[in-house]
């Protein structure tokens, strides 16, 4: 004996030809599969009427695979049950339990970071260090330093020439040394005090991301301020 399974409609004429946008359930028998399928291929082109409070057209299945409702969709069939659009056939299956469909995954709930973007070629810019007034006078005394322990290391080795005392020669080589750690320490504080700048390819100074400093762009916009200000106030009349 064929299997079958009980269908009701709504929404849908007695000839299975139109979307009515009736509520009221219509039971259409227990349907064989081929009678099932014949029915989903009238459902599929139906579609939504454009009326006030319009039921969609519907057919509601009931079998040993559980309950389904199909919904046309103007070409393609919706089953709520499985989230889904459907082929007729693919429907149909489902119906009687001849296929199954899942759900897709539900959206996640944390939204994605939004990519990085990363400066254009257009936008590129180069990093540069420069030394600032700070800088400047560290990495001149590191200098000094460094000349001063130099100059003590020269004169360590006349005093051993000239034959001068131990303790004479030991108070300049701690004076070297002292000069020389002195001078190391402040050339590397000096490089450490200098500023980073960023500077486009047309060398004009801008911020990390390639956009103008704000100073710039405050004084472009004073400046075209002023020009608006002077062709208010007639600036015409003083040619």
């Amino acid at each position: 004996m064929a299997k079958t399974i009980k269908v009701e409609t709504q929404g849908i004429s007695d000839d299975w030809l139109t979307a009515n946008g009736d509520f009221d359930p219509k039971s259409r028998g227990m349907l064989k599969q081929d009678q099932l399928n014949s029915a989903m291929l009238h459902l599929a082109p139906l579609d939504t009427p454009d009326t006030d409070d319009p039921c969609p057209p519907h057919v509601q299945t009931e079998g040993d695979s559980g309950m389904f409702s199909f919904i046309g969709q103007g070409g393609t069939i919706y089953c709520s049950e499985v989230d889904q659009e459907l082929t007729p056939r693919q429907a149909t299956d489902l119906a009687f339990g001849k296929a199954s469909i899942a759900p897709p995954p539900p959206m996640s709930a944390r939204p994605e970071k939004p990519p990085v973007k990363s400066a254009s070629p257009v936008n590129r810019v180069n990093q540069k260090r420069k030394f600032g007034w700070r800088g400047g006078i560290i990495m001149f005394l590191a200098l000094c330093f460094l000349l001063a322990a130099v100059v003590m290391a020269f004169g360590v080795v006349s005093m051993q020439n000239r034959g001068v005392g131990g303790d004479d020669i030991l108070a300049a080589i701690t004076m070297c040394g002292g000069f020389g750690v002195i001078g190391v320490l402040m050339f590397a504080l000096a490089l450490k005090a200098r500023r980073t700048y960023y500077v486009d390819k047309l060398g004009t100074q801008v911020n990390e991301d390639g956009s103008a400093l704000s100073f710039v762009m405050m004084a472009h916009n004073l400046g075209n301020h002023d020009v608006d200000d002077y062709d208010d106030y007639g600036g015409d009349d003083f040619e």
